[in-house]
């Protein structure tokens, strides 16, 4: 029980003393969670910490062509563990990785909305993200 008290207050520390104007979500073990970019997601029981820094690729057919392969879109999130581990990673939505092992949990990316049409860019800043985090079998 002390160690889950350090842990969750660990993660509001490093919480309260990182950029002030990002949104902080509590998120729990496998539960899917949506994520904006810019916002980050908390896992308080394990401490950690997830960023959605930005969409650094996305080449996902239009919902409204006829593509010959489906695309694929590259995310980049930060992460960051209640012991100071940090790590910036990229997943993808249709080539590997699509997840990610860190501070015994696997990151894994779902979903990134919204699909693209063809006659429509999307703002950067609308993306959301799917995600689920899972406990890493030993």
């Amino acid at each position: 029980m002390v160690k889950f008290i350090f842990l969750v207050m660990i993660g509001f520390a490093a919480i309260n003393c990182s950029d002030s104007s990002t949104n902080y979500t509590e998120i729990e073990l496998d539960q899917e969670f949506e994520i904006k970019v810019g916002d980050s997601a908390v896992l308080a029981n394990q401490g950690l910490i997830i960023k959605f820094k930005a969409v650094t690729e996305d080449s996902r057919c239009p919902i409204d062509a006829i593509c010959v392969w489906a695309g694929n879109a590259a995310v980049t999130f930060d992460l960051k563990n209640s012991i100071g581990d940090k790590l910036s990673t990229q997943l993808n939505t249709f080539v590997d990785p699509k997840s990610i092992n860190f501070s015994d949990v696997i990151i894994t990316l779902t979903e990134l909305n919204p699909y693209p049409k063809s006659n429509e860019p999307i703002n950067p800043n609308d993306y959301i993200a799917k995600l689920i985090v899972k406990n890493r079998e030993n």
